[in-house]
């Protein structure tokens, strides 16, 4: 592990602590979670947040009559995308063999990597936004599983868009959203070009090696 991963892993691991310890809550009412009060935010675990009811053309619900508890399908989804994202992270950061990146004259071009899957992801992520918002292709319910398979970084978004709406200025939503939704993908389709070039490289460099049966 090279000083760049350890800084991730700590960064997910502190991150995965908080997470833990500040949980999401939610009130529900005689079993169910509240339409539009049920997200209560997060809080620490040892200051469970008092229940505020709901008023709404849908019922009527007391505070008193509420119960809260923590989200635990969120804190999952939640805890399961910093997983994933940091795993993409150290994925991406790993120290890459010179073995792999070396050509016939045995100079490196182990760098050279870098740009190919960046721009590889770059062409992907295009595609995928022609897909969506050119050709749409799909209906409404399969456009929508179509956006987040095509654009992973909008479903870790929606995921995170209430807490990061609570925390940062209402100006500053749409850029969060961009930024989250944009970065994610293109680390996504980064991470499944560099993986599918040291596939390739692996594979060039056991078929170059291997011995020759004829000989």
């Amino acid at each position: 592990m090279n000083t760049t991963q350890k800084w991730i892993s700590a960064a997910f691991i502190l991150a995965l602590v908080l997470a833990a310890i500040r949980p999401p809550w939610q009130q529900t009412y005689r079993g169910a979670k509240l339409s539009y009060a049920g997200d209560l935010g997060r809080h620490f675990f040892w200051r469970r947040p008092p229940a505020t009811g709901e008023k709404s053309w849908l019922r009527i619900a007391p505070a008193s009559e509420c119960e809260v508890l923590i989200d635990k399908a969120m804190l999952s989804w939640q805890s399961g995308t910093l997983i994933v994202t940091g795993a993409l992270l150290l994925f991406v950061f790993r120290t890459r063999p010179h073995t792999l990146g070396v050509n016939e004259h045995g100079a490196g071009v182990g760098a050279s990597d870098w740009k190919y899957a960046g721009v590889a992801a770059l062409g992907l992520i295009g595609m995928a936004a022609i897909v969506i918002f050119v050709i749409h292709p799909f209906g409404f319910e399969e456009g929508i599983g179509a956006f987040f398979v095509l654009f992973p970084g909008m479903f870790v978004y929606a995921v995170n868009a209430t807490d990061m709406h609570k925390t940062a200025p209402a100006l500053l939503h749409k850029s969060m959203m961009a930024f989250v939704g944009f970065g994610v993908s293109l680390l996504w389709y980064f991470a499944i070009c560099d993986g599918a070039i040291a596939i390739y490289r692996l594979a060039a460099s056991r078929f170059k090696n291997q011995p020759d049966s004829k000989s």
